[in-house]
Protein backbone atom coordinates (compact mmCIF):
# COMPACT_ATOMS: atom_id res chain seq x y z
CA UNK A 1 0.00 0.00 0.00
CA UNK A 2 3.02 2.39 0.65
CA UNK A 3 4.43 1.67 -3.02
CA UNK A 4 0.40 2.72 -4.29
CA UNK A 5 0.15 6.46 -2.44
CA UNK A 6 4.32 6.84 -3.43
CA UNK A 7 3.19 6.07 -6.90
CA UNK A 8 0.17 8.74 -6.78
CA UNK A 9 2.94 11.07 -4.94
CA UNK A 10 4.90 11.17 -7.99
CA UNK A 11 2.18 11.43 -10.52
CA UNK A 12 0.46 13.88 -9.08
CA UNK A 13 1.87 16.80 -10.80
CA UNK A 14 1.66 15.29 -14.30
CA UNK A 15 -2.56 15.63 -13.38
CA UNK A 16 -2.11 19.58 -12.97
CA UNK A 17 -0.29 20.62 -15.55
CA UNK A 18 -2.20 20.85 -19.12
CA UNK A 19 -1.73 20.15 -22.77
CA UNK A 20 -2.45 22.42 -25.30
CA UNK A 21 -2.46 21.13 -29.10
CA UNK A 22 -1.89 23.79 -31.09
CA UNK A 23 -2.57 23.84 -35.08
CA UNK A 24 -1.71 26.06 -37.53
CA UNK A 25 -3.20 26.43 -41.18
CA UNK A 26 -3.48 28.83 -43.68
CA UNK A 27 -6.90 27.54 -45.37
CA UNK A 28 -7.12 24.49 -45.48
CA UNK A 29 -3.59 23.49 -45.91
CA UNK A 30 -1.53 22.73 -42.55
CA UNK A 31 1.25 24.58 -41.88
CA UNK A 32 4.36 22.25 -41.37
CA UNK A 33 7.63 22.48 -40.12
CA UNK A 34 6.73 26.36 -38.62
CA UNK A 35 8.81 26.93 -36.01
CA UNK A 36 7.68 29.13 -32.80
CA UNK A 37 8.59 29.89 -29.17
CA UNK A 38 5.82 29.02 -26.02
CA UNK A 39 6.10 30.88 -23.31
CA UNK A 40 4.01 29.18 -20.21
CA UNK A 41 4.62 30.84 -16.64
CA UNK A 42 8.13 32.25 -17.18
CA UNK A 43 9.35 29.15 -18.97
CA UNK A 44 10.37 29.53 -22.81
CA UNK A 45 11.27 26.50 -25.66
CA UNK A 46 10.38 26.00 -28.78
CA UNK A 47 8.73 24.50 -31.03
CA UNK A 48 8.06 22.73 -34.59
CA UNK A 49 4.86 21.69 -35.89
CA UNK A 50 4.55 18.72 -37.51
CA UNK A 51 3.66 17.88 -40.76
CA UNK A 52 -0.06 17.96 -39.79
CA UNK A 53 0.71 21.38 -38.53
CA UNK A 54 0.46 20.56 -35.27
CA UNK A 55 2.09 21.12 -32.08
CA UNK A 56 1.42 20.11 -28.17
CA UNK A 57 2.59 22.12 -25.64
CA UNK A 58 2.50 21.31 -22.25
CA UNK A 59 2.12 24.23 -19.72
CA UNK A 60 3.53 23.91 -16.10
CA UNK A 61 1.10 23.37 -12.85
CA UNK A 62 -0.91 25.87 -11.92
CA UNK A 63 -0.29 28.08 -15.22
CA UNK A 64 -3.51 29.54 -17.17
CA UNK A 65 -1.50 31.63 -20.29
CA UNK A 66 0.20 30.56 -23.09
CA UNK A 67 1.98 33.22 -25.25
CA UNK A 68 3.63 32.27 -28.50
CA UNK A 69 5.38 34.29 -30.93
CA UNK A 70 7.41 34.04 -34.43
CA UNK A 71 8.48 35.76 -37.22
CA UNK A 72 8.05 34.33 -40.49
CA UNK A 73 8.42 35.70 -43.89
CA UNK A 74 5.90 34.05 -45.37
CA UNK A 75 3.44 34.97 -42.39
CA UNK A 76 4.51 37.68 -40.73
CA UNK A 77 5.23 38.07 -36.85
CA UNK A 78 2.85 36.44 -34.32
CA UNK A 79 2.84 37.60 -30.77
CA UNK A 80 -0.57 36.33 -29.02
CA UNK A 81 -1.45 35.40 -25.63
CA UNK A 82 -3.77 32.68 -24.85
CA UNK A 83 -6.04 31.65 -22.03
CA UNK A 84 -6.09 28.27 -21.12
CA UNK A 85 -9.21 26.80 -19.54
CA UNK A 86 -9.11 23.08 -19.35
CA UNK A 87 -6.34 20.65 -18.68
CA UNK A 88 -6.67 19.39 -22.48
CA UNK A 89 -7.04 22.52 -24.82
CA UNK A 90 -7.03 22.68 -28.52
CA UNK A 91 -6.90 25.85 -30.70
CA UNK A 92 -6.71 26.20 -34.17
CA UNK A 93 -4.21 29.35 -35.26
CA UNK A 94 -5.34 30.62 -38.90
CA UNK A 95 -2.59 32.44 -40.98
CA UNK A 96 -2.70 34.01 -44.16
CA UNK A 97 0.35 34.28 -46.42
CA UNK A 98 1.78 37.97 -46.90
CA UNK A 99 2.14 39.29 -50.28
CA UNK A 100 5.13 40.86 -51.36
CA UNK A 101 6.94 42.22 -54.34
CA UNK A 102 10.07 40.56 -55.56
CA UNK A 103 13.18 43.27 -55.19
CA UNK A 104 15.58 41.03 -56.56
CA UNK A 105 15.93 36.63 -57.68
CA UNK A 106 19.00 34.96 -57.19
CA UNK A 107 19.21 31.20 -58.13
CA UNK A 108 22.46 29.76 -56.47
CA UNK A 109 23.88 26.22 -58.49
CA UNK A 110 25.80 23.44 -57.33
CA UNK A 111 27.07 20.73 -58.90
CA UNK A 112 30.09 18.31 -58.01
CA UNK A 113 30.81 14.73 -58.29
CA UNK A 114 33.04 14.59 -55.40
CA UNK A 115 31.54 16.17 -52.15
CA UNK A 116 34.65 18.99 -50.99
CA UNK A 117 34.88 20.19 -54.85
CA UNK A 118 31.59 22.05 -55.54
CA UNK A 119 31.44 24.15 -58.34
CA UNK A 120 28.53 27.21 -58.17
CA UNK A 121 27.40 30.08 -60.25
CA UNK A 122 24.98 33.46 -59.20
CA UNK A 123 22.94 34.78 -61.27
CA UNK A 124 21.31 38.23 -60.80
CA UNK A 125 18.09 39.31 -62.16
CA UNK A 126 17.21 43.24 -62.68
CA UNK A 127 13.48 43.78 -61.87
CA UNK A 128 13.34 47.09 -62.99
CA UNK A 129 11.88 46.18 -66.60
CA UNK A 130 9.38 43.85 -64.95
CA UNK A 131 5.74 44.83 -64.18
CA UNK A 132 4.53 44.79 -60.65
CA UNK A 133 3.80 40.75 -59.37
CA UNK A 134 5.83 39.14 -62.22
CA UNK A 135 5.45 35.35 -61.57
CA UNK A 136 9.20 34.23 -60.24
CA UNK A 137 8.84 31.48 -63.24
CA UNK A 138 8.70 34.15 -65.47
CA UNK A 139 11.72 35.82 -64.23
CA UNK A 140 13.87 32.84 -63.61
CA UNK A 141 13.14 32.30 -67.66
CA UNK A 142 15.44 35.02 -68.66
CA UNK A 143 18.38 33.36 -66.79
CA UNK A 144 20.97 32.06 -69.35
CA UNK A 145 20.37 27.94 -69.69
CA UNK A 146 17.68 27.79 -67.76
CA UNK A 147 15.13 24.57 -68.72
CA UNK A 148 11.51 25.13 -67.38
CA UNK A 149 9.97 21.24 -65.96
CA UNK A 150 6.41 20.51 -65.07
CA UNK A 151 4.58 23.22 -67.11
Amino acid sequence: MRYFYLFIFLIFPYFLSAQVQLQFKSGDMPIANLGFQATACDQNKGYTTDPEGKAVVTLPANCSSLRLQFQDITYGDLDTVFTITSPTQSILIPLTERQLTIDEVRVAGYASNIKEDARGREYQINTEKFPLNTPIAKALQRLPDFIRVND
